[in-house]
């Protein structure tokens, strides 16, 4: 395929400077994540479902956790300790 040479400025310079560092950081995250997760899975840190039904009930339960957790670190808010799983 062929190429042109485009000449940028200094500002698009670092804007495509910084997009290809935040890309390299969202890929390593993602590297790193799915080192992790099979690293669980090896280890058998996972739980099955029988149904997409069962696992929307989880990631249900999962995500009201994290709401009430997110809601007692809101300012004048009393902390309440609540588990992710």
């Amino acid at each position: 395929m062929p190429t042109r040479n485009v000449v940028l400025t200094g500002h698009q310079a670092e804007l495509v400077d910084q997009r290809v560092a935040e890309d390299k950081a969202r890929l390593k995250a993602l590297r790193d994540a799915a080192r992790a997760g099979t690293a669980d899975f090896t280890a058998g840190r996972y739980t099955a479902f029988d149904d997409a039904s069962s696992l929307g009930r989880h990631l249900d339960k999962l995500a009201a956790l994290r709401h009430q957790r997110d809601l007692a670190t809101l300012p004048g808010r009393a902390p309440v300790s609540t588990p992710l799983c």
